[in-house]
């Protein structure tokens, strides 16, 4: 009953954070809320909010979502109530109620190293982000990436070739678990999902759209304790990540390169601007 509940609080990417925490406030159980009347979720949610959680069609969903994530072990939701949800994401910028996850749950365990870096990487990007996800790997950490380009998924590879017992990659997916994007990714999504930790704050069945990327973006930050930044175009989504990093008080690295390439200018812009010269894995974990 508690499972389906925060299913069906999931399904309701319209409510906004500080929502959920007042309906738990009133109501303190998840499933203490779908055993009340709408009137009586609305005057705490709002009317519009009420009406989709209350919905027909919202639970119905959730039925079928439980039973997705039952037909495999591997399969299972992490919620903010839990005590194992990770204390860094749960004070971060948007923190999702519930995480969809697929994989090595352990890792959650680990300490957390976010690996960002541009889709259009040239072939030294790529070379380099797996250079330091493996080392990072090794080192018993678990390398956070979101699988969009080459360079990420090479990072993603490299973790897994390198993990420890307790070492390894959590791919942040903007997607729900049960989908790969990009469609170029999906033999890396599957890899991820065998060997470490497939991730996602949005329920099985959603597609990419821009809320789901604030979503994503939001939970890899906020799972990070630290983020490295190779190769970034001024503009690019990457910068975004790092942002928000350095909003959250997150130690932001960067690795420079060439001042003649478009793909570096991002990185020296964010040294410039304080985030750490990096150049090794020893300045990322001494």
């Amino acid at each position: 009953m508690e499972e389906l509940a925060w299913i069906r609080i999931s399904l309701v990417r319209e409510m906004p954070f500080e929502v959920l925490v007042r309906l738990l406030t009133e109501f303190e159980l998840p499933e203490t809320i779908f055993e009340m009347p709408r009137h009586a979720v609305a005057r705490v949610a709002g009317d519009p909010v009420a009406g989709l959680l209350m919905s027909a069609e919202n639970e119905s969903r959730a039925v079928e979502i439980q039973a997705w994530l039952r037909e495999a072990e591997d399969r299972g939701i992490l919620t903010i109530a839990d005590p194992d949800y990770p204390d860094t994401l749960k004070h971060g910028a948007a923190p999702a109620p519930v995480l969809y996850l697929r994989g090595r749950r352990e890792l959650l365990s680990a300490p957390m190293i976010g690996l960002v870096g541009s889709e259009r990487a040239d072939a030294e990007g790529i070379a380099t982000a797996a250079e330091f996800s493996k080392a990072l790997a090794a080192r018993g950490n678990a390398v956070l990436v979101d699988l969009m380009g080459p360079l990420s998924a090479s990072a993603a590879r490299a973790a897994i070739a390198a993990a420890q017992s307790r070492g390894g990659v959590i791919a942040v997916s903007a997607t729900g678990i049960d989908r790969a994007y990009p469609s170029a990714s999906r033999e890396t999504f599957v890899e991820v999902a065998r060997e470490g930790l497939l991730l996602s704050p949005l329920p099985p069945g959603v597609s990419r759209d821009e809320m789901s990327e604030e979503a994503r973006r939001a939970t890899l930050v906020g799972l990070a304790q630290k983020l490295l930044v190779i190769q970034a175009e001024i503009g690019s989504p990457v910068m975004g990540y790092a942002r928000l990093a350095a909003d959250l008080g997150r130690e932001v690295l960067a690795v420079p390169g060439s001042i003649h390439s478009a793909l570096h200018k991002g990185c020296h812009r964010l040294i410039r601007d304080g985030a750490t010269l990096t150049e090794s894995v020893r300045d990322i974990v001494p």
